[in-house]
């Protein structure tokens, strides 16, 4: 999906892939860490699920 490269990896702490019947599926991760919610985090999820909106 030619798509996918513009939002999937733009950001730190979301990771967003598409399962088998392309559902995205969007997870909140941190590395292997705690997640911690911080403004920049913030920003880039009203960012990805606007992006994510405007794409469906």
């Amino acid at each position: 999906m030619q798509l996918q490269d513009d939002y999937f990896a733009a950001y730190r702490s979301l990771k967003l892939t598409r399962d088998a019947d392309g559902v995205l599926v969007v997870e909140f991760h941190s590395k292997g860490g705690p997640f911690r919610f911080t403004a920049q985090d913030h920003t880039e999820f009203v960012d990805a699920f606007y992006r994510i909106d405007t794409y469906l």
